[in-house]
């Protein structure tokens, strides 16, 4: 998973003198190419993504809506990913600073709680939202709708910008060739020669019987 300052870069965080599938440019195709159609219509993105350019598919409140939860639900995210597929010795290690740093801010914050099913809600270290109980949310609070705001308003100026632009060209090229390439591997398999098989249906043999 890449740093989240990298998600937050969106198409400038691209980088034209690698390949599209590269580490490198691995940020912005999670972004466009995974997070995004999470907020749309995956149906819709399948059709189109490889027919038009970023910004005929996707609105602006859509990439900053994406860039919100990112930033809200980050850390969580990360701390449950290294419990499920790390080994409790090798958490801490390559577990981020600002992540270690963020468990220390709230079992203070938890300390200080006299409700045992709040302190587990606020546990779970979103920036802007708070769970309790694990069933009900109380919604985005103040800073986290100002956040969404500016995070709007850098998508919209990133796709403004000629880097931007230049990616939205770049991906829409990676999608067509890849669109094809999956269609001519369809072709291909559609080609081989299919064994004689009478086990399956009957009808071969009634009509071999008919013909006697």
């Amino acid at each position: 998973m890449p740093p989240l300052s990298d998600l937050k870069s969106l198409r400038s965080g691209f980088d034209h003198n690698e390949p599209v599938y590269s580490l490198q440019n691995r940020a912005p195709l999670l972004f466009y190419k995974l997070f995004l159609p999470c907020v749309g219509s995956i149906k819709t993105c399948d059709k189109e993504v490889h027919q038009k350019l970023l910004r005929e598919v996707y609105s602006v409140s859509q990439e900053g809506y994406v860039l919100l939860e990112l930033a809200n639900n980050y850390i969580v995210w990360m701390k449950n990913a290294l419990k499920r597929y790390k080994h409790d010795e090798d958490i801490q290690r390559d577990e981020p600073e600002e992540h270690q740093s963020k468990e220390g801010d709230e079992t203070s914050s938890l300390n200080n709680s006299q409700d045992e099913r709040t302190r587990k809600g606020l546990s779970r270290g979103t920036q802007w939202t708070r769970s309790r109980y694990y069933t009900t949310m109380d919604g985005w609070s103040e800073d986290g709708m100002k956040s969404y705001n500016e995070y709007c308003l850098s998508a919209k100026n990133d796709r403004k910008t000629k880097n931007g632009i230049d990616f939205e060209t770049s991906f829409l090229k990676q999608m067509k060739k890849d669109k094809e390439l999956l269609h001519s591997r369809k072709n291909k398999s559609d080609m081989f020669v299919e064994p004689y098989n009478d086990l399956c249906d009957d009808s071969g043999s009634d009509k071999e019987n008919n013909n006697d």
